[in-house]
């Protein structure tokens, strides 16, 4: 895990602790609807910048009472980091104080999400609406004809019907201000304009709650904290799904894997099946070489004969003796024979020869083959990933002695041959071990995340707040 999810709760806890030794009544709505003029008004000052313009990026702070603080938030729907800073000061409020321009119109659309967004993220929903009201500003901007008030009475009870049919909720107190009146009013000293402004009437409902939000502060912080905890662990238990969910897929790559590992390895079976082959064709071609021997020995044996007969034809050939001649041409006669006797072994001898070379050809091509087998197994076993497995290194070193003896025309003892083949199981035992070994180092970041869910459960939320 990224994150100390406890060490973060317990940091949260703080920070509650530290907000419950101060009241924080903090404004809420869309920019230019006037709630920095509001909070002036309410402190009687200009504390809180103003202007047409996207002023108020960072929550601001003004000391009310002696532990009342004003808190002035960004404006909301005009800057993503706006509404970031917003939210998160909101969830410190122990009244808030959500204000809306008649010049707009009723309460309505993004300002109704906003409201429900406050609502769930707030420390309960009763607590939230116990602790909101609706300040509609900019009421100067109708005059007290009848036909004007009619207007606003319509805008005020658009906004509530829309609050209600959204959020299910009504009751909530309402307060029409505007910050015009109240600052022309304190300009003129005059206290019908500042009464008519509705500022001193908010002024005097806050003032008069302010006791029962001192005395809520240990629930309120009891169920902020309730809140960041089941925030918490609901964010630790999300990572917790979608760490097991990519575990489950990195496990299914490892047993995918091991299915790789052993249909490779058990390639290998075909060595074994090869040995019976080179070791018949080797005896066939060991056989041929008594009748090679054998027939080796009677060519040489005519070609001495016949030269013997040929020189002997030649000795008496020229002697004027019949005797002589007949002599010459009996051993030429011999001659004759006995070339074509040699001639008839040595052909003879060529197919026991030719017989031998074809299963020496034989052999050779099931060694051939059976080193074919092993080099392609290492690559692929290279190509997976699985080169570095024990036995795998073990085979490597037989493949090269294998190698090395076919390149000297040396054939390989059947012991090595064996001894590949026989590795094909050793090879998918070390895959399923290293795979078993992966899987359980992913299983131990889940049962990390399992410690902190528990960690987290057990945490008190009941522990004392002082």
């Amino acid at each position: 895990m990224n994150k100390d999810w406890v060490g973060l709760l317990e940091k949260q806890r703080q920070a509650i602790l530290q907000d419950s030794k101060k009241l924080h009544i903090i404004n809420a709505g869309r920019m230019n609807h006037g709630k920095s003029s509001l909070f002036n008004s309410l402190l009687g000052k200009p504390v809180f910048a103003v202007e047409d313009i996207r002023t108020t990026r960072e929550q601001q702070e003004a000391a009310f009472d002696r532990d009342v603080i004003l808190i002035d938030t960004p404006g909301l729907d005009a800057d993503q980091s706006d509404d970031t800073a917003a939210f998160k000061a909101y969830k410190r409020a122990n009244l808030i104080v959500f204000v809306h321009s008649v010049k707009t119109g009723a309460v309505e659309g993004e300002e109704i999400r906003n409201i429900q967004r406050m609502e769930k993220e707030s420390a309960s929903p009763d607590y939230f609406w116990k602790h909101f009201i609706l300040v509609l500003t900019s009421i100067d901007e109708y005059s007290a004809e009848e036909a004007d008030q009619a207007q606003m009475q319509k805008i005020e009870k658009a906004s509530l019907e829309n609050i209600k049919k959204a959020c299910g909720r009504e009751g909530f107190p309402v307060f029409c201000v505007s910050n015009t009146r109240y600052s022309k009013g304190v300009e003129k000293q005059n206290s019908k304009l500042m009464e008519l402004s509705g500022v001193q009437e908010l002024k005097g409902f806050i003032n008069s709650h302010l006791g029962t939000y001192r005395k809520e502060q240990s629930d309120l912080a009891q169920q902020r904290f309730a809140k960041a905890k089941e925030e918490t662990l609901k964010a630790v238990q999300a990572e917790r799904e979608s760490e097991a969910s990519q575990i489950a897929k990195e496990e299914e790559k490892w047993n995918d894997w091991v299915v790789r590992v052993r249909e490779r390895a058990g390639g290998f079976s075909s060595i074994k099946d090869l040995i019976p082959s080179i070791e018949r064709a080797a005896s066939k071609a060991s056989e041929q070489d008594y009748e090679i021997d054998r027939w080796q020995d009677k060519v040489e044996a005519k070609k001495e004969a016949r030269d013997r007969a040929l020189e002997k034809s030649e000795e008496y050939d020229y002697s004027d003796s019949i005797f002589r001649q007949l002599k010459s041409k009996s051993y030429w006669e011999k001659y004759k024979r006995l070339d074509g006797e040699c001639e008839q072994a040595r052909r003879q001898l060529e197919r026991y020869q030719e017989k031998q070379k074809c299963y020496l050809d034989e052999m050779w091509s099931h060694i051939r083959a059976a080193e074919t087998c092993l080099s392609d197994g290492l690559k692929e076993f290279d190509s997976i990933g699985a080169g570095e497995l024990p036995h795998v290194k073990e085979l490597q070193q037989l493949h090269n002695n294998i190698s090395e003896q076919i390149a000297k025309n040396s054939r390989p003892s059947n012991s090595s041959l064996e001894s590949a083949a026989a590795l094909q199981r050793a090879i998918a035992d070390d895959a399923s071990q290293k795979a078993e070994a992966e899987k359980s180092a992913l299983r131990t970041k889940v049962q990390q995340i399992d410690s902190v869910i528990a960690a987290i459960k057990g945490y008190d939320v009941n522990k004392p707040i002082k």
